[in-house]
């Protein structure tokens, strides 16, 4: 509660429920959740589908308020819970994106058994911003660019952090 700001690392596959715990904190009205598609019956002829669609409200917590600025780093290897949290951070207007664009993945799994002991998975519901545009194979877009280069790996420097670092100076 005590900083300046706020720099958060969803590169890479963070499997978190975060946004449960950390989105009342930083927000002063109610965020909207990703709106969850979920197919609930489809009749052979696919000449009738229904769809359960919904989504939840994210109620604030003026006790413990967090107002300041918060930088998040994302790639393209951020993907389901990391994008679904970066989702409710773009949906409350309570971050900048620094870093390249995600995956567009988030969304439960569905599991189907193959012929000889095999499986396949694939993404069992459609997922959409609260706006209602479309989420999936899109992803969170990034407000800032910033991505390795290989001098910057061979040098054993974080390009993405340092680039989080100088757009949250900007917003100090």
């Amino acid at each position: 509660m005590g900083t300046k700001g706020l720099i958060l690392d969803m590169r890479g596959y963070p499997q978190t429920g975060i946004q449960w715990t950390l989105v009342p904190r930083i927000t002063d009205k109610p965020v909207h959740t990703t709106t969850w598609e979920i197919p609930v019956v489809s009749d052979r002829d696919r000449k009738r589908s229904v769809i359960d669609s919904y989504f939840r409200w994210v109620e604030p917590d003026a006790a413990s308020h967090y107002d300041n600025p918060i930088v998040v780093l994302i790639d393209d290897r951020a993907q389901s819970a990391a994008e679904d949290f970066c989702i409710y951070l773009r949906n409350a207007k309570r971050a900048t994106f620094v870093g390249s664009t995600t995956a567009g993945t988030d969304g439960n799994i569905t599991f189907i058994a193959l012929p000889a002991g095999r499986r396949m998975s694939f993404t069992g519901m459609r997922v959409k911003f609260a706006d209602g545009s479309r989420f999936q194979n899109i992803g969170i877009i990034p407000d800032v660019k910033g991505e390795p280069t290989i001098k910057g790996v061979r040098a054993g420097r974080d390009e993405v952090l340092e680039r989080g670092l100088e757009v949250l100076r900007s917003l100090l």
